[in-house]
C-alpha cells in the first residue's frame, strides 16, 4: 500500500501513512482485547476481473489499490491476517443467461487475530473452512 502511495503521490502520502501506524497498532489492538479475532470481508465489493496485461505500473496501482481497503492496515500494524475463499458469485457484469462456475469470482473471507497469535489464526480458519464446506455439501 505505501508503494502504491508513493507511486500515486510522488512520496506525498507515505510519510503520514508512516505516522498512522502507531494509531491503527492501538486501535486494532484494543478491538481484539474485546474479541478473539477479527472477522470481514477480504475486499468490500465483488472481485473485479482481471486488468488488461499492457497496463503500465503506474495505471496497474490505480487498478488494484482499491483492493486493499481492509487488507493494508494489517500490512501496517503486522497483526497476523489470512484469507480463505468462501465461496463464488458472480461478476457484476456477468450475463445471467450464461452463468456457470467457470464464470464466477472468489469471495474471500480474511481472519485476523492478535499478535503472536498465529496458531489461534489458524484454527479459526480451519474450523470455517470446515463450515464452508460442510454448508456446500449440504446445497448441492
Amino acid at each position: 500500500m505505501l508503494i502504491a502511495a508513493n507511486i500515486l503521490s510522488g512520496g506525498a502520502l507515505v510519510g503520514r501513512a508512516m505516522n498512522c501506524r502507531p494509531v491503527l497498532r492501538r486501535a486494532y489492538n484494543d478491538m481484539l482485547e474485546k474479541y478473539d479475532a477479527l472477522i470481514m470481508p477480504t475486499i468490500p465489493f465483488v472481485a473485479a476481473r482481471l486488468p488488461a496485461a499492457d497496463l503500465t505500473p503506474a495505471e496497474f496501482v490505480k487498478y488494484t489499490v482499491f483492493n486493499t481497503g481492509n487488507t493494508a492496515p494489517f500490512n501496517a500494524t503486522g497483526h497476523p491476517a489470512l484469507t480463505i475463499n468462501v465461496g463464488n458469485v458472480p461478476p457484476e457484469d456477468a450475463d445471467p443467461m450464461k452463468l456457470d462456475d467457470a464464470t464466477k469470482l472468489p469471495v474471500g473471507l480474511q481472519i485476523v487475530c492478535k499478535h503472536y497469535e498465529e496458531v489461534k489464526l489458524l484454527d479459526i480458519a480451519f474450523g470455517v473452512e470446515k463450515i464452508v464446506a460442510q454448508g456446500s455439501k449440504s446445497s448441492s
